[in-house]
């Protein structure tokens, strides 16, 4: 096992040092990483899909990943719902300022939901969050 002075270096290090073979392991990027981690809790919570599973998501996620719940569930969460989910989804925002931060990274296209409900969508999620011009998506934008 690798020895560090350093406890929190050492924690890091382990995850990229296999003691049985004495190699060095690759890190993976942040998308394989949270893939890993929301197949775990997943399989221990069910799939997130509904906005009180993905605050209790958000809350668990490593900070490094906490992009991914917003581009990856939320988003799925968003654009399979219409103006029905906007009240929740603000709430939502309210009680997790860790969802709310995923929440940045979303792609919603103008026209999806009704012009009041993308008004208080982006307040909600706050920091200047902008919709997508009309037809675009994610893929699209070459995220």
């Amino acid at each position: 096992m690798y020895q560090h002075d350093d406890p929190e270096l050492e924690r890091e290090l382990e995850q990229y040092y296999d003691a049985a073979t004495r190699s060095w392991i690759p890190p993976e990027n942040d998308f394989d990483r949270f893939e890993r981690f929301l197949a775990e809790w997943s399989a221990r919570n069910g799939e997130p899909s509904d906005l009180d599973a993905l605050v209790a998501l958000a809350a668990e996620t490593p900070d490094e990943t906490l992009h991914h719940v917003g581009i990856g569930p939320l988003e799925d969460l968003l654009h399979a719902s219409g103006d029905e989910i906007v009240d929740a989804f603000v709430a939502a925002m309210e009680a997790s300022p860790r969802l709310r931060e995923a929440a940045f990274e979303i792609y919603l296209s103008r026209g999806h939901f009704s012009p009041a409900a993308e008004e208080r969508i982006a307040a909600a999620i706050g920091r200047g969050f902008e919709f997508l011009p009309g037809g675009e998506d994610a893929s699209a934008s070459g995220a």
